[in-house]
C-alpha cells in the first residue's frame, strides 16, 4: 500500500481558539504567529504534507438572527485573514505545504492569481489554495449583496473563475524569463501573452504581471460534498477534503469523485482524496482515553449552543426553533442553498440523529471515530484506508482547540512512528515542490 498522506486542517481558520484556557494563554497569543509556526514545525517532524487553513468572511447571524452567540463563544466567523499567516509559517518551515482558503465568489480572480503566484515564489513551491464558493449568507452583506448567489450558480461562477486563473497562470511561458547573459534582456516578450478573457461573469485582458512560479499554479484543494460540489472537485482539484461519519459514506464518496474525475478526462490518481478526523481521543492507555472522552462529553454538552450556531450557519436556517431531541426536519431542496454536505453527513443511509446529537458532534467536530491507544489509533487509520481506498487524512482542529498544540504533538510523537514502522507513512520528504511530492505519493 502507498504511504498515507497526512495533513493538518485548521477548520476554524485563524481565529480565537483556546483564548481563555491557561495551557494556551500562558504560552500563546492566538493573534500572533508563534502557535501556528510551532505546530507547522511539529507537523514537519511527522512528515505532514500540508497545513491547511479554512476562512470565513463574516460572523454568522443565522442563529437567532444575531451574531451575539458566535461573538460570545469566539466561534468561526471571528477570523483573521489566513494569507499573511501562511507566509509567516512558510518562513519558519522548509518542506510542509501551506494552504489558505479564498472565495471564488468574492475574491477578484486577477488579484488571487497574482497573490498565489507571489506566495508560491516565497514558499519555494509549497503553496495551496483551498477553493470555496462561500456559504455564509452574512458574507454577502459584507460585500454589498443581499444574498449569496444560488448554490449551483456559485459553482458555475467558480468554474469560470478557475478557467480565468488557469489562463492567467499560463500567460507566461515557462521559459519566458531569460537566464542572465550579460545583456539587458529580462524576458522574451514573444512568450508573454494577453489572454483576452471574456466570460459570463468575468473579463480580463492579462497577462499576469507576475512571473511563472515554481509550481506554475498552486495545488488546488476543495471540499465540495453536494452533487455540484463533487463535480467541481473532480474537474479541478488536486486534493479533495472529505468529512464523513461512516466508512460506507467515505467509500461511496471516494468512488464517486474518482469516477467523476475520469469522466472529466483525468486519471484517478490526479485527484487525491483525504478524510478528516479528530485526534483528541488518543492516549498511552485505555484509562487515559476514557478520561479524555468523559471530559470531552461534558465540554461538548456545555457548549451545545455553539454547535447550534454552527448548524444554523451551515444550513442557512435558524435551528433554535426545532426540538433538540428530534431529528432536523427535511428542508426544501430548492430553499437549501447551503449546508447540503452537513445534512448528507448526518442523515444519509437511514440515520436519524437528534438535533442535540448533531450539535454536540459539531462542537467536537468528530467524523468517523478514531479513539484509543496509540497502537489502536494507528491500526484504525490503516484499516479504514485499506477499506476505503483513499489517499490520506487531515487531522482536524475544532472548537475545543485549547488542546490543539497538545494533541497534535501527541499524534506526531506517538502515532506517526507506528505508521512509519509499519510502512504506512513517509519517513522523509521527497524532493521537489508540493505538487511534485503529491504526485510522488500517488505512484
Amino acid at each position: 500500500m502507498k504511504p498515507i498522506s497526512l495533513s493538518l486542517f485548521i477548520g476554524y481558520g485563524h481565529g480565537p481558539r483556546g483564548w481563555d484556557h491557561p495551557r494556551m494563554r500562558d504560552h500563546y497569543d492566538w493573534r500572533q504567529p508563534e502557535l501556528y509556526q510551532d505546530l507547522a514545525q511539529v507537523c514537519e517532524r511527522g512528515i505532514f504534507e500540508m497545513f491547511i487553513f479554512a476562512d470565513v468572511l463574516a460572523i454568522p447571524t443565522s442563529y437567532l438572527n444575531s451574531p451575539d452567540v458566535a461573538i460570545k463563544f469566539g466561534l468561526e466567523g471571528i477570523c483573521h485573514d489566513p494569507v499573511p499567516l501562511v507566509a509567516m509559517i512558510a518562513a519558519k518551515t522548509t518542506h510542509i505545504g501551506v494552504a489558505a482558503t479564498l472565495s471564488t465568489t468574492y475574491y477578484p480572480p486577477f488579484m488571487l492569481a497574482r497573490l498565489l503566484t507571489s506566495l508560491d515564489h516565497l514558499t519555494r513551491g509549497r503553496i495551496g489554495w483551498n477553493v470555496v464558493t462561500s456559504s455564509n449568507q452574512a458574507s454577502a452583506r459584507n460585500f454589498g449583496q443581499n444574498r449569496l448567489p444560488l448554490h449551483d450558480e456559485r459553482y458555475d461562477i467558480a468554474d469560470e473563475y478557475m478557467e480565468l486563473c488557469e489562463r492567467l497562470w499560463e500567460s507566461w511561458a515557462k521559459d519566458a524569463v531569460l537566464e542572465p547573459q550579460g545583456d539587458v534582456i529580462f524576458a522574451d516578450p514573444t512568450k508573454v501573452h494577453p489572454i483576452h478573457f471574456e466570460g459570463k461573469h468575468f473579463r480580463c485582458e492579462g497577462p499576469l504581471n507576475a512571473v511563472p512560479s515554481p509550481q506554475g499554479r498552486p495545488v488546488i484543494i476543495q471540499a465540495g460534498a453536494s452533487d455540484r460540489g463533487r463535480d467541481f472537485a473532480a474537474r479541478h482539484a488536486d486534493v479533495v477534503i472529505c468529512s464523513k461519519n461512516t466508512i460506507e459514506d467515505m467509500k461511496a464518496f471516494h468512488d464517486d469523485v474518482k469516477q467523476r474525475a475520469v469522466k472529466h478526462g483525468r486519471k484517478e490518481e490526479e485527484c487525491q482524496i483525504i478524510f478528516t478526523f479528530n485526534a483528541m481521543m488518543i492516549g498511552a492507555t485505555g484509562e487515559i482515553v476514557r478520561k479524555k472522552q468523559s471530559d470531552l462529553e461534558l465540554i461538548s454538552n456545555s457548549l451545545l449552543e455553539a454547535g447550534l450556531v454552527k448548524i444554523s450557519r451551515t444550513v442557512g436556517h435558524d435551528v433554535s426553533a426545532y426540538p433538540l431531541d428530534e431529528p432536523l426536519p427535511a428542508f426544501d431542496e430548492t430553499d437549501l442553498q447551503t449546508g447540503r454536505s452537513l445534512l448528507l453527513k448526518y442523515y444519509s443511509m437511514g440515520r436519524t440523529p437528534t438535533l442535540r446529537q448533531v450539535a454536540a458532534n459539531e462542537v467536537i467536530k468528530e467524523n468517523f471515530p478514531v479513539r484509543g491507544t496509540y497502537e489502536q489509533v494507528a491500526e484504525r487509520l490503516i484499516r479504514v484506508m485499506e477499506q476505503v481506498g483513499g489517499d490520506g487524512y487531515a487531522v482536524r482542529a475544532n472548537y475545543l482547540s485549547d488542546s490543539l498544540a497538545g494533541y497534535v504533538v501527541e499524534f506526531v510523537d506517538h502515532v506517526v512512528p507506528i505508521l512509519q514502522r509499519e510502512g504506512y507513512a513517509r519517513t522523509s520528504y521527497p524532493p521537489g515542490t508540493l505538487r511534485e511530492r503529491l504526485k510522488a505519493g500517488r505512484s
